[in-house]
């Protein structure tokens, strides 16, 4: 069984996007509120941040069933892409 199936089975679930911190250009710090949003969606929005090159260090996808970070968040999303998208 691949080792993320049951981050998949719980993709709809609630989770919050928090520490996402994103800056201006000039390097003025622009925010890091948390973003509720489906589990699936929210590991995305992480893996599609970082790929950017957004500062994403102290930024976690947290749920009822746990916390992940960016790097979890790369690797479910490398593996299981757009199945996630609720």
């Amino acid at each position: 069984m691949n080792q993320f199936e049951n981050v998949y089975s719980e993709r709809r679930l609630l989770a919050t996007l928090c520490g996402l911190t994103t800056h201006l250009i000039d390097g003025t710090l622009i925010g890091q509120a948390p973003c509720n949003m489906p589990l699936g969606d929210a590991i995305l929005q992480m893996a599609a941040a970082d790929k950017k090159g957004m500062d994403t260090h102290e930024a976690l996808v947290v749920w009822e069933g746990g916390i992940l970070d960016c790097n979890t968040c790369l690797k479910i999303a490398d593996q299981l892409g757009d199945r996630l998208a609720h």
